[in-house]
């Protein structure tokens, strides 16, 4: 698993900067499972700590190959305690092109 954090600083001159940046990041070459226990959908796990189940997750796929676009459509990005888990359509055939932007909207 491949996972690039990033957090976007807020500016200097923004009334926001009071607050601490919320995490984001990227994810690539998850370990997907297939078709989870009695559904029709892949998923796969990152772990950001601090995610609880009532936190509100942003994520957008980018991917390089025609059929993962087509394919593996993301879902819905699920938090629980300390994790995000991404559902998938199908797992994607190219895991580490299939890149996922995510982000902490709220906690």
């Amino acid at each position: 698993m491949s996972l690039l954090s990033s957090v976007n600083e807020a500016s200097t001159n923004s009334p926001y900067s009071a607050y601490p940046p919320l995490p984001a990041g990227l994810a690539s070459g998850l370990l997907w499972s297939s078709n989870t226990a009695g559904t029709n959908y892949s998923s796969a796990n990152i772990t950001v700590p601090g995610v609880v189940a009532s936190s509100v997750i942003s994520a957008a796929i980018q991917s390089s190959t025609y059929a993962d676009t087509n394919n593996a459509w993301l879902m819905s990005a699920t938090p629980t305690t300390n994790t995000i888990t991404f559902n998938c359509y199908t797992p994607p055939a190219t895991p580490s092109s299939f890149v996922i932007a995510w982000a902490v909207a709220k906690f």
